[in-house]
């Protein structure tokens, strides 16, 4: 008997389709996505992060800031001044609290001053976190064949409301130049010659500069640093790089380190071979209020071929990443980047039982973008956020019931 192609491929298995690269419809919305706060035309800010603080002993009172980077000018020559601001006294959903019943965008201070060089450098990809009574920060660049004080990252801690409104008197505008801070001389907490760490771009390589922003999370009792990986050597046609990623690092010590080598985090979809046009501008990581003490929660603004999104994962090692799920859509902004930024960290409503995910939306001076900014809200349901990470943690991570 004669068997044709027909009849074999009646016989053989069905070839079972390539999974999505992103998931779109893995989350739910507890709500639309509202504007927490419009930025006047001309503000600098980027880079936010929403930080929950209090209930120590030596911090008491429980309160939220936003923290963000801003800049004068902003990136002329790469010489630029930047400096930390923050505003405080907002509630869950960046509301003002009774206290600043105006808002809590009403007024901010400035964490750094912007007269010293090493506080500038500080500035540039500065994150933050609280834990145990204390808020750490981990800021800077390396690149000191370049400029001087770039010479690596940083660690602050302000462990009482006192000392965070003692550098905010002595950053104030207002302030003269003051001798480079103690604490950002001496021994780096990072280097770029740190082990594993990958920068391909020849005017640094092999040293990382750590141009995009640093985020700390801390999970269990490990502290893991996320931080942008140059996966790219050569410039294109248009003279861009472009091939940004992500690495992490881990402490078992502190969020100040010492931190153990660098790996590049594996996202499923957006694997090796790495291509120019595939850019992931930083990861914003938190504890995973969903699963807490068992994953991280991270939000990646990725560009790829055909797609720009802010895209959701969970990890229970800081370095396996699930596949992603949409949080929201965003739009090329040129030179391989989205025009949007999620911000670094998450914040609860316990009443609507809500996961409260912020996005800044057409960040300033960042590729093709133009125009005023503001920072919105985006409310996803815990239920949805517990049962996507349930379903697709990598595999070997542990599953809660």
């Amino acid at each position: 008997m004669m068997f044709t192609a027909a009849m074999v491929a009646l016989w053989l298995p069905p070839a079972s389709a390539a999974p999505p690269r992103v998931l779109h419809d893995a989350l739910v919305r507890a709500g639309p996505e509202a504007v927490v706060h419009r930025f006047e035309s001309g503000s600098s800010a980027r880079y936010f992060s929403v930080v929950r603080v209090g209930g120590a002993k030596n911090w008491p009172t429980r309160e939220t800031f936003v923290f963000a980077r801003r800049a004068s000018p902003t990136h002329v020559g790469g010489n630029e001044h930047e400096w930390v601001s923050f505003w405080r006294d907002c509630d869950a959903t960046l509301r003002g609290t009774e206290k600043q019943a105006s808002g809590c965008f009403a007024s901010s201070q400035n964490l750094t001053n912007v007269r010293s060089p090493r506080e500038t450098n500080w500035a540039h990809n500065t994150a933050l976190l609280w834990d145990a009574g204390t808020v750490y920060a981990l800021g800077g660049r390396d690149n000191p064949t370049h400029h001087r004080v770039r010479d690596g990252a940083y660690s602050r801690t302000y462990e009482t409301p006192s000392r965070l409104d003692a550098a905010a008197r002595a950053s104030a505008p207002s302030t003269r130049r003051l001798p480079p801070p103690e604490d950002l001389r001496g021994t780096p907490a990072l280097r770029g010659a740190h082990a594993g760490c990958v920068e391909k771009r020849p005017q640094f390589a092999p040293n990382c500069e750590f141009d995009g922003r640093f985020s700390l999370a801390k999970l269990g009792s490990t502290y893991h640093l996320f931080a942008r990986a140059n996966l790219v050597g050569e410039k294109g046609a248009r003279g861009h790089f472009g091939g940004r990623f992500v690495q992490s690092a881990a402490s078992t010590t502190s969020p100040r380190g010492p931190f153990g080598a660098f790996s590049v985090v594996d996202v499923p979809g957006f694997r090796a071979p790495f291509a120019r046009a595939l850019n992931v501008y930083f990861a914003a990581v938190t504890s995973n209020p969903a699963d807490p003490d068992n994953s991280l929660v991270a939000l990646f603004p990725l560009r790829d071929e055909g797609l720009a999104i802010l895209g959701l994962g969970v990890s229970c090692d800081g370095k396996r990443f699930s596949r992603l799920a949409v949080l929201a859509n965003t739009t090329d902004a040129g030179d391989f980047r989205t025009a949007d930024h999620p911000a670094d960290g998450v914040l609860v409503d316990d009443t609507s039982q809500t996961a409260l995910f912020f996005v800044h939306r057409n960040v300033p001076s960042i590729g093709n973008v133009t125009g005023p900014s503001a920072l919105t809200r985006i409310p996803i349901t815990l239920s949805s956020l517990r049962a996507f990470t349930r379903s697709h943690l990598p595999a070997g991570c542990p599953r809660r019931p």
